[in-house]
C-alpha cells in the first residue's frame, strides 16, 4: 500500500533538492552481470550536487560498488521517470483495514494473494544482489 502522494508524486524526475538520491538498483544483471549473485541486494546512489559527490568519495572506502553510466541506469528505475499506479481496489483494502470488527486473519485471507509464477519468475530475473553505486554529478548550469 502506498500514500496517496505517490500517485502524483512531485520526485519522479531527475531534478532533485537533495545531495544524495539512494534507491533500488533495477536491472544490475544486464549491465553490471559482473556484480549480480550473492543476495546481497543492489543499491543506487546518484549525486546531485557536489556537496553529494564529496560525501560519497569520502564513503568510497566502506563501498564496493562502481560507476554506471546515468542514462542506462536510469533506464530500468522507473521511480526517476513516472509515478506508480494507484491500485483499483486500494479504497475497498482501507475499509476493511479501518474496520474495527475486521479480524487480522480475515483482514489477510482477503487481502493477501500467494505470487503466482509470472510473479515469481520476473522477481529472479530482476532481482539484484550485489551492492553497485551510480554516481552522477550533475551540471546545473545545463537545463
Amino acid at each position: 500500500m502506498s500514500r496517496p502522494a505517490c500517485y502524483n508524486c512531485q520526485f519522479t524526475n531527475t531534478n532533485r533538492v537533495a545531495d544524495i538520491t539512494l534507491g533500488d538498483l533495477w536491472g544490475v544483471h544486464i549491465y553490471c552481470p559482473d556484480l549480480y549473485g550473492n543476495n546481497l541486494g543492489a543499491s543506487l546512489v546518484i549525486c546531485n550536487t557536489e556537496k553529494g559527490k564529496q560525501v560519497l568519495e569520502l564513503s568510497k572506502k566502506y563501498l564496493y560498488g562502481r560507476e554506471l553510466d546515468f542514462e542506462l541506469a536510469k533506464k530500468y528505475q522507473s521511480p526517476l521517470r513516472k509515478s506508480i499506479e494507484k491500485n483499483p481496489k486500494r479504497e475497498d483494502f482501507l475499509k476493511d483495514l479501518s474496520n474495527p470488527n475486521m479480524k487480522y486473519k480475515k483482514l489477510i485471507k482477503r487481502w493477501y494473494k500467494h505470487p503466482n509464477m509470472k510473479l515469481l519468475i520476473s522477481k529472479y530475473i530482476w532481482g539484484n544482489r550485489q551492492k553497485v553505486f551510480v554516481w552522477n554529478l550533475k551540471n546545473k548550469s545545463k537545463k
